[in-house]
């Protein structure tokens, strides 16, 4: 399989920056299906700057209450509406995953180990994951977005501010308000270890969003902007099976991260660089369960730099301060990485494909 590939608002071709939320005639559904669609169903553009689709596949929609992807690993994930959501306009969503559909015209789906959160089919939890990666469609402010997908890996990475901004969240806070920024994972994750999958049900999970609130939560009555996005990846977290035995989950999903700075402890966000900032210095990012039980795919941390305002770090790379920037990698001993902007700081992103299988 290639490499990764990178979308973003900024792209000419693209689904652009609000993602359709324009007026009050969208909701937050719609804006994810017109993201994921375009980048992971559909590709976009052409020539020289088309960026194809990873072999997603929609299994339903019926928008603007949801709709059901299919991955290429043959999970999938729905993106609806909550029972109580009333006003067609709502920002947030909940999130499901299911190994199995037996019926794929409800919402959410019919089938095998359908989950959202702590809760799966027939158990009585009345719980939810939800996430919110769109503005309000009152707010004028521009959202400024980043996918990163290969194959069933998908991490999309968003901020609400301009790059001089401070404004921000700890990198464990588990969920943010607007303004503000937040990240979202859903696919496979890397396990170490023998005989350990690399896709399917096993290693499929979700991070980011806010987990355990039920089904009242994301009421209209209640800020629809970026509260239930997490600033790191693990405020939400979900999985279909025990991500070391395989087994399916029957009870409450163990809790998980993809946290960046689950080991440095360091919590600061969007902090000026010192005179004499030091070396940049690169780490995997754990996928953290009670250690360090894999990967996340592509992502890397640096302690000093991720915290560190972007519009800062760039010039010391010959680049300017602004998101364009992005697009276009910075070299750390010989090897490509993507400075991507998150609600603390920074995550720096390889494409290659051996941070993605391993």
């Amino acid at each position: 399989m290639a490499d990764a590939i990178l979308y973003s608002s900024i792209d000419p071709d693209g689904p652009g920056p609000r993602l359709g939320i324009i007026d009050n005639t969208v909701n937050g559904v719609v804006g994810m299906y017109n993201l994921l669609m375009a980048c992971l169903v559909n590709g976009y553009g052409t020539g020289a700057n088309a960026k194809p689709g990873h072999g997603w596949e929609l299994a339903y929609a019926q928008l603007p209450n949801g709709f059901t992807l299919k991955s290429p690993d043959g999970v999938y994930y729905c993106f609806c509406r909550g029972s109580a959501q009333t006003y067609s306009y709502s920002a947030p969503f909940q999130v499901y995953m299911a190994e199995g559909v037996s019926d794929v015209t409800t919402l959410p789906p019919q089938g095998a180990n359908v989950r959202s959160g702590d809760w799966t089919a027939g158990s009585g939890e009345v719980r939810r994951q939800w996430i919110s990666p769109n503005a309000s469609h009152s707010n004028n402010q521009q959202s400024t977005w980043f996918l990163i997908a290969r194959g069933a890996q998908v991490l999309f990475s968003w901020v609400n501010v301009d790059i001089n901004s401070t404004s921000g969240y700890s990198p464990s806070a588990e969920h943010t308000s607007y303004p503000g920024g937040g990240m979202f994972y859903f696919g496979n994750a890397i396990l170490k270890g023998d005989n350990r999958p690399h896709s399917g049900p096993q290693n499929s999970i979700v991070l980011g969003g806010l987990s355990n609130q039920n089904t009242n939560y994301a009421r209209d009555n209640w800020n629809p902007s970026s509260e239930v996005a997490s600033s790191f990846l693990g405020g939400g977290c979900m999985a279909l099976r025990d991500l070391i035995s395989g087994a399916v989950l029957a009870g409450r999903v163990p809790t998980f991260y993809g946290c960046p700075n689950v080991m440095s402890g360091k919590t600061t966000n969007k902090t000026r660089l010192a005179s004499y900032p030091p070396d940049l210095m690169l780490e995997r990012v754990p996928l953290w369960l009670d250690g360090a039980i894999g990967y996340m795919p592509g992502q890397f941390y640096s302690t000093y730099y991720s915290h560190a305002l972007l519009s800062e770090v760039f010039p010391l790379f010959g680049k300017s301060p602004t998101y364009g920037e992005c697009l276009s990698p910075i070299e750390v001993a010989g090897e490509p990485y993507f400075v991507i902007p998150t609600g603390y700081g920074c995550i720096f992103v390889s494409l290659l494909e051996k941070y993605w299988n391993a």
